[in-house]
């Protein structure tokens, strides 16, 4: 979720894609990593689950996109109120103002 909120965006308009090829859309790759990802593992069962399993996939990552619009209000005082967050759309968003 991190790519939606800051790099990737695919752009229909009248029902037809304008994102014409995959080197446009902004895939992040490990070089826009910051640094090494660190996992945690929580052991909680769920009493809901079988064998206290919960659900999988991207279900943890949802709250990244608002996390990250958040810190970028926290940081220069501006909503980006669209994402990706580009550089282009937060400058905007702070009026111009450095």
């Amino acid at each position: 979720m991190l790519n939606m909120a800051v790099s990737e965006e695919s752009i229909v308009q009248g029902g037809r894609s304008e994102t014409g090829r995959l080197s446009q859309y902004g895939i992040p790759t490990s070089a826009d990593m910051p640094r090494e990802p660190e996992s945690v593992l929580v052991e909680v069962p769920d009493p809901n689950g079988p064998f206290g399993a919960t659900g999988l996939g991207e279900h943890p990552t949802l709250p990244t996109a608002p996390a990250i619009l958040n810190a970028i209000h926290d940081a220069t005082g501006a909503w980006a109120d669209q994402v990706p967050a580009t550089p282009e759309r937060v400058w905007g968003a702070m009026g111009g103002r450095p």
